[in-house]
Parts: structure tokens; C-alpha cells; sequence
């Protein structure tokens, strides 16, 4: 990255550096744009036993066809694969061969462990998607899980990022839904951010804001016109995810694509780490946190008018015309085939009011749980929703 622009907003932002390509027949064009990177002559290819059938098997031939030394290192498990001491360790052994780069082939789990050994190895690396599935495929850090909890470390940032859309388009349902949920939640995480800027000052920047918004757009417009499964919304909705996590580089942080509904989201995973339970992926949840954080936004706003200042109304006025209502994503998830329901990712009701009331202590960022409770109007809005409907 390179932290030579100053924008209008008054900050430097790190520029991203990664080289994107995304279309239909990218992994045909493999082996011609590995040379074009010149990146070195041998490297390990990084994978599970799933996504080396979807499209590592193809990278390793034409990476061999085009003289390059590959190492393939498959991650197997029965079950997902951790990105845990274990897995580091297996991948940290294979580079004792010293590669010129790695290639990581799959998704949020390994392209999490190959960004962080890039990084500890001082050699860049090549992410090649296969599923649409999460905004990290542009990220400089890596979510590992140390001593069974999950935790950031710093990691390298992709020299490329390469997606297949024929690949992306046949990823597994519950991944394409993964991304889509991990987008729709910028909504909030905007909201947040925003009404954060106007009531406590904090540094916020319209660019970096515009480009969430056009991936957010771009990924509802397509909901209501195109099959989840078709190619066009696959390379749209990986465009999107690529936007999301240039904006957090850009930013220097997570806070313009992660707000509350990503603090209950990671609440419910901290949850399920300690009970070594399986609650679907990140994006799904977040997909779920999203509708209940919806209605806290809206139960908030009935009090704002009730009891809040002037300054206070005024503020939540601007951040409510941006929020839809909890019918507009209901109907927009029927209308595109997507359910994010506490049944269907395992997650338990009573997990939703531990988050509520204490998925804000995760980290010191403000957000609608935070004022909520500082106004006094957390618990009894909690547990209005808890009385409700909220799967």
C-alpha cells in the first residue's frame, strides 16, 4: 500500500495496491497472468480438498504449463477448515521450501492463513476467489483463531486478486447468500458511522463512504432483476465485496463496512467458539444481525422523537432516511431466495438479547447499541424485541 493521498475529507487514506480481475474465464488465462505478474518461479499453491477441485486443479496445470514449480499444499478435514495453530503450522511448514510467492485458491478461511504467512514470510501472494463469500479477499489483515478465540493479526495484501465468475456463479448457495448478507449489513454499518460523525464528531469521509454505497446499490439492484446464480451478479456482488474491504484499507479500519449488526454477528461467533458449535458463516449472520438491528434502529427512532433534543432528532433524521424498514428487507430477501433465520444458522434466541446488551463491549466504536444504552433505553428495547418475531 502506499499512503500518499490526502483526500477531501482532510485524512491521508492508504491507497489499495492489489491488481483485480474479475470475468468469466479468468482461471483459462491463469498461467499467461502469472507471468504477466512476474512474481518468481516456484510457489505453493494453498487449498482445501473443495476448492482444489473447483479451480486449484486447473491453476496447477497451468501453472506448471507455463514452467512454474508448485508446491500444492491441501488442507484435509472431515470438517470446515480452522484457521487455528494447526493449520498455520501445516502451512508454515510447507514454506520451508522457500517459495518466490504463494497462491491461495478458496475463500475466507484461506486466504486468512495465506495473507498472514505471506506476511510473516516477507512474499507476496495471489488470491484466486472462489466464492463470493466475504470482503476480505482485499483485506491486510487476517481473522485467525489463537488458543480458541478469534483474533487479527496484520497480514500482506494481495499482489492480485483473481475471480472466475463461472466458478463464483456455482459456489455453494449458502456462500453467495454469505456475501450478499455481508453487504446488505453496510447499511447499517453506514447508518452507524454516520450518526457517530454527527453526534461525536468522529472522522469520517464521504469518498470512502461512496464507494460502500455503490456496492451496496449495485448488489440491491441486482436482488430484485437476477438470479443469485448467474454469472452477472456473481462478478457484481464480487466487485461489491472488493469495494468494501479497499474502503476499510482506505480508511485505515474497519469502521466504513462494520457496525453493530457486525458486533452482534461476532458476539454470536465468540459464543459458538466456546461452545464449539456450528452457526453458518459470517455473512449469514451478519445477514441475520442485520434485520434485528434494523428494529433496534427504528424502536430507537420512535424514542428520538419522543424524548430526544432537537440536535439529537435532527441527526437521527438524516440517518433514518438511509435505513430502510424491516418489511423493505424482507421482501428484498424473498425476492432474491435468501433466508437468514436464527433456526437456519443454529443460532439460539436467547443469543440474541446476550448480544444486544453486550455485543457493543467487543471493541470502543460507537454505535446505535452504545447510544441506545446511554440514553437508557437499551434493556427495555431488547426486550421488546424479544417478545417479537425476530427469526
Amino acid at each position: 500500500m502506499k499512503a500518499d493521498h490526502v483526500c477531501t475529507c482532510g485524512q491521508r487514506h492508504l491507497q489499495p495496491q492489489s491488481i483485480v480481475r474479475v470475468g468469466s474465464g479468468i482461471l483459462d488465462s491463469m498461467g499467461a497472468i502469472i507471468q504477466e505478474l512476474s512474481l518468481g518461479g516456484s510457489c505453493v499453491l494453498v487449498c482445501d480438498g473443495n476448492t482444489y477441485e473447483v479451480a486449484g486443479s486447473k491453476v496447477f496445470e497451468q501453472l506448471q504449463a507455463v514452467g512454474k514449480d508448485v508446491q500444492v499444499l491441501k488442507f484435509q478435514r472431515s470438517e470446515n477448515l480452522v484457521p487455528n495453530e494447526q493449520a498455520l503450522g501445516e502451512l508454515f511448514q510447507a514454506l520451508v521450501s522457500k517459495p518466490d510467492f504463494l497462491i491461495a485458491v478458496g475463500s475466507g478461511t484461506i486466504s486468512d492463513l495465506t495473507r498472514y504467512a505471506a506476511f510473516i514470510a516477507g512474499i507476496p501472494f495471489v488470491l484466486v476467489a472462489t466464492a463470493p463469500s466475504m470482503d476480505g479477499y482485499s483485506s491486510t489483515v487476517s481473522s485467525l483463531v489463537q488458543h480458541g478465540t478469534k483474533q487479527t493479526f496484520l497480514g500482506k495484501e494481495a499482489f492480485a486478486i483473481l475471480g472466475d465468475t463461472r466458478v463464483l456463479s456455482e459456489a455453494p448457495l449458502h456462500m453467495i447468500q454469505s456475501g450478499a448478507g455481508d453487504l446488505l449489513g453496510k447499511m447499517i454499518s453506514r447508518a452507524d458511522w454516520k450518526l457517530s460523525h454527527l453526534l461525536t464528531g468522529e472522522a469520517h469521509c464521504a469518498s470512502i463512504q461512496e464507494r460502500v454505497n455503490q456496492a451496496i446499490d449495485l448488489t440491491v439492484e441486482q436482488m430484485n432483476t437476477l438470479a443469485v446464480t448467474s454469472e452477472e451478479f456473481a462478478e457484481t456482488l464480487m466487485q461489491g465485496l472488493i469495494l468494501s474491504g479497499e474502503a476499510i484499507t482506505l480508511f485505515g479500519g474497519s469502521r466504513p463496512a462494520s457496525g453493530a449488526e457486525h458486533q452482534l454477528a461476532h458476539y454470536w461467533k465468540k459464543l459458538a467458539l466456546k461452545e464449539e458449535r456450528t452457526i453458518g458463516l459470517h455473512g449469514q449472520k451478519v445477514g441475520c444481525a442485520t434485520r434485528i438491528i434494523l428494529k433496534v434502529y427504528h424502536k430507537v427512532a420512535e424514542r428520538v422523537r419522543r424524548e430526544g433534543s432537537t440536535q439529537l432528532q435532527r441527526s437521527f433524521d438524516q440517518v433514518m432516511a438511509e435505513l430502510p424498514s424491516v418489511e423493505w428487507y424482507d421482501a428484498l430477501l424473498e425476492k432474491a431466495g435468501m433466508s437468514f433465520t436464527l433456526d437456519g444458522l443454529g443460532i439460539p434466541k436467547e443469543w440474541v438479547e446476550d448480544g444486544l446488551l453486550n455485543a457493543m463491549y467487543l471493541r470502543d466504536r460507537h454505535s446505535i447499541l452504545r447510544l441506545a444504552d446511554e440514553y437508557g433505553w437499551l434493556e427495555d428495547i431488547t426486550r421488546q424485541i424479544m417478545l417479537e418475531e425476530i427469526d
